[in-house]
């Protein structure tokens, strides 16, 4: 079974990860696309709304019921 799963750059902690490229060159939103457990593709970008446009057209749900869902936790 496929599924997508919306992310954040940093709760994800990859700026804690990666020890050059802390920010991702500003695309800090992303969405895994999963098979089973397995991500087998990840896709990233500038702003929230240009990664739910996307999201959105790949899996309506996703889009209204996140960050709620998935304690998505915006950082301050």
């Amino acid at each position: 079974m496929s599924e997508d799963k919306k992310v954040n750059w940093y709760n994800e902690e990859l700026d804690k990860f990666y020890d050059t490229d802390k920010d991702n060159k500003g695309l800090i939103w992303g969405v895994y696309y999963l098979e089973n457990e397995d991500v087998i593709d990840v896709e990233w970008f500038k702003t929230e709304e240009e990664r739910d446009k996307i999201v959105r057209n790949i899996n309506p749900w996703l889009v209204d019921n996140y960050p709620i869902k998935l304690g998505y936790k915006r950082k301050e």
